[in-house]
């Protein structure tokens, strides 16, 4: 995913992308569902996100 030209705006929304909103829990927004999960929800905040992109992105090679 990296090498697409979206990929930083991809990852910085992933929770809000199918299927993610189903078990990713952003504080602050609302459930996108409120069926069960088919995988274990799990909370991130949006900082979280923003460090995880940051070291993501060391892990890009050289073009």
């Amino acid at each position: 995913m990296v090498k697409s030209a979206d990929w930083r705006e991809r990852f910085t929304t992933f929770y809000s992308r199918r299927p993610h909103p189903v078990f990713a829990r952003v504080p602050g927004y609302a459930r996108w569902s409120e069926s069960d999960p088919y995988y274990p929800p799990f909370e991130i905040t949006l900082k979280e996100i923003d460090l995880i992109v940051d070291y993501v992105e060391t892990l890009r090679s050289p073009e």
